[in-house]
């Protein structure tokens, strides 16, 4: 599962010492946001590129109930805030943001990776370990 692939990748990206503040911030979204895609993906779902298209990847996937990851969309609000804000604004992020990014990325993918394994056991089983 391609989407997967990109998501443990772009998890080892965010946790490189010498990353910057923001680049640790982009790949720790995009590692979260490329999970639910997968998750989406293998319920046959895509949201496209319409307005607002994150928030409705965050929202698809909180409607599969994921065991501990009942406040997805909340969280997944808080760090799209802090990825815009690297982005776009001259708002500067600091190591706490860092920290709480890294830390919703540990702890969200290794749910939909047991999501995977539990819808399907020998696929869940063949995906990379985030």
């Amino acid at each position: 599962m391609n989407l997967w692939s990109k998501a443990v990748s772009y998890a080892k990206d965010a946790q490189i010492a010498d990353l910057s503040i923001d680049g640790a911030i982009q790949s720790g979204y995009a590692a979260v946001f490329n999970a639910c895609l997968a998750v989406l993906a293998y319920h046959r779902l895509r949201t496209g590129t319409t307005k607002n298209h994150h928030e409705n990847v965050f929202a698809g996937v909180n409607a599969y109930d994921i065991p501990g990851l009942e406040n997805l969309i909340p969280e997944s609000t808080e760090i799209r805030s802090l990825r815009k804000g690297s982005m776009y604004d001259p708002v500067l992020a600091d190591e706490t943001d860092r920290a709480n990014t890294i830390k919703w990325m540990l702890d969200s993918l290794p749910k939909m990776h047991s999501a995977f394994v539990k819808w399907s056991p020998h696929l869940g089983a063949g995906l990379a370990q985030p």
